[in-house]
């Protein structure tokens, strides 16, 4: 009797080990391969409108990711399905994964934006562009889109009544319009009742005291003068006498200097030394302090004021215009002076 063959064992039961194998290597080898490129810390926006395609082109073109399967499929299968705005700081070559669990954790962020006395619409813009789903090209757009603006009750020229310095706690996801908005609610919060009464017995109204608080914030950078220059612009007002603010001659002009003859007729709405009344919007977001002097105003008999030569930045009151003429000539001398010894 011949020896019976030993069939061959099957080895059907360990393919199934060896493909399980193989998938675990092949999406270990995938996941590891994908690491951004910048060579030091660089921070990326993420902006709340797009789609998770774009976040890859982003990713790709602002930090060199070039996984060999797109950012999007993991983001969607791991918990990130839609682009939530906000802003990160990336490490030199941070890995996808890290990336996705930084776009996780910050899909509720927000940033004090601190907004300071004196600031224009350019550094307004630059500075909010940091910390809201805008640049600051659709920031600046929306601050001069006169109908945007109506909901508000403000224009291209008023709007900054409505920023009152202070810090404020935004949504990285906060589009332009919704900015309007919460800026308007807290203009509202700080406009109490006493306020506007104060603003009523002035005889202004709380854009104008604005307005003339924004000048009053040119004018000098203390506060304990603040009351005194408010009360030379209303008594001007009330006296039908022209404003002739030199920080409005620097805003039509779009910079700060000296102010001499021959910028005096600058044709432009802001220019009070060439219009009577208020100018059509204030100059810049004016210091709360300086909008509170312009509603507390006691009544005094100055109509000018002029710097003083002493380098103190502080200003000589005058009731006549021969007194303010002799401290004019003053300062002017001493500012040829100064200019002479450059």
């Amino acid at each position: 009797m011949s020896p019976q063959k030993r069939k061959p064992k099957s080895r059907s039961h360990s393919r199934p080990l060896l493909v399980l194998v193989l998938l675990v290597l092949i999406v270990a080898v995938v996941a590891s391969w994908g690491s951004s490129q910048n060579e030091r810390t660089q921070e990326f926006q993420v902006r709340g409108h797009w789609t998770l395609n774009q976040l890859d082109s982003a990713l790709k073109s602002d930090l060199g990711y070039h996984p060999i399967i797109p950012f999007s499929f993991w983001a969607k299968n791991i918990g990130y399905p839609q682009a939530k705005a906000c802003r990160l700081l990336i490490k030199p070559h941070s890995h996808w994964w890290n990336l996705l669990q930084e776009l996780r954790a910050n899909r509720g962020q927000t940033h004090n934006w601190v907004l300071h006395s004196g600031w224009h619409l350019a550094k307004i813009s630059q500075s909010l562009s940091q910390c809201i789903d805008a640049d600051s090209a659709e920031i600046a757009s929306v601050l001069s889109d006169e109908l945007g603006l109506e909901p508000w009750n403000v224009n291209s020229h008023t709007w900054p009544a409505l920023f009152i310095p202070n810090t404020y706690n935004l949504s990285a996801s906060t589009h332009a319009y919704g900015l309007i908005e919460r800026m308007k609610r807290e203009s509202d919060v700080w406009w109490t009742t006493k306020r506007l009464e104060k603003a009523s017995a002035q005889g202004i109204t709380p854009v104008e005291a604005v307005i003339i608080a924004s000048i009053v914030t040119k004018e000098s950078n203390k506060a304990d003068e603040y009351e005194s220059i408010a009360g030379v612009y209303l008594n001007r007002l009330r006296r039908g006498m022209k404003l002739q603010a030199d920080p409005t001659v620097n805003f039509a002009r779009g910079k700060i200097e000296r102010v001499r003859a021959d910028a005096l007729s600058i044709e432009s709405p802001y220019n009070t030394y060439l219009h009577e009344g208020l100018p059509p919007g204030p100059i810049c977001s004016a210091d709360p302090r300086a909008i509170d002097a312009v509603l507390n105003y006691k009544k005094h008999d100055f109509l000018f004021f002029c710097a003083k030569i002493d380098g103190s930045h502080r200003h000589h009151f005058s009731k006549t215009f021969e007194e303010h003429k002799r401290y004019a000539r003053a300062f002017n001398r001493a500012m040829n002076e100064r200019e002479r010894s450059r």
